[in-house]
């Protein structure tokens, strides 16, 4: 039977990654405000979408609209502070 590995070869397991713990290098202030404004429009892109195509969508724009714009820019801001482009 072969001896076992030493102490040091021993795989560690993966750290642990908060919810806003920092992990594109390359995110500042700037990118993040910028990426969420953009996603911010892609929401309203998607209410427009959607009010142009069905008659219901109109009614809701005063609740619709906020909470996607609302929504896109919680994920920009998330997309662009966590998500390293060069890992994808």
């Amino acid at each position: 039977m072969p001896p076992p590995p030493p102490h040091d070869a021993s795989p560690q397991p993966p750290e642990r990654v908060g919810f806003l713990s920092k992990c594109n290098p390359k995110a500042t202030g700037k990118s993040v405000i910028r990426s969420a404004i953009v996603y911010s429009f892609a929401g309203v892109g998607l209410w427009l979408y959607g009010a142009l195509t069905k008659e219901g969508f109109r009614s809701t724009w005063p609740i619709a609209l906020p909470a996607l714009m609302l929504c896109g820019a919680i994920a920009g801001a998330v997309c662009e502070w966590q998500v390293d482009p060069d890992q994808l």
